[in-house]
């Protein structure tokens, strides 16, 4: 794997990730998970798409208007929980 390959590959979001190999990955390993992995991965492929809806933002100054996909808000997505866990990791780092 060259540089530019491995550099693309990590500004993938897990939905990304989710939406282009999924398929594949039910495929070979569907039979394998339960019905609450199946809708994790479903909320985590819909994250911050369409499927999940949005709301479109309007600048004050400009009026340039910007849509926002709303997010899953899963416990197990890294987008959406990231903060809340470095925050919680901090919080516990702090109590050390």
């Amino acid at each position: 794997m060259d540089a530019a390959t491995s550099e693309a590959d990590s500004s993938l979001s897990i939905g990304e990730v989710i939406r282009r190999y999924g398929n594949s990955f039910l495929a070979r390993y569907g039979d394998r998970l339960t019905p609450t992995h199946r809708k994790v991965l479903a909320a985590l492929a819909a994250c911050r798409t369409a499927a999940m809806g949005a709301r479109v933002e309007r600048c004050d100054h400009c009026g340039r208007e910007v849509i926002l996909y709303n997010s899953c808000n899963d416990r197990h997505c890294a987008t959406c929980q990231g903060g809340k866990r470095a925050a919680w990791l901090d919080a516990r780092q702090g109590e050390l």
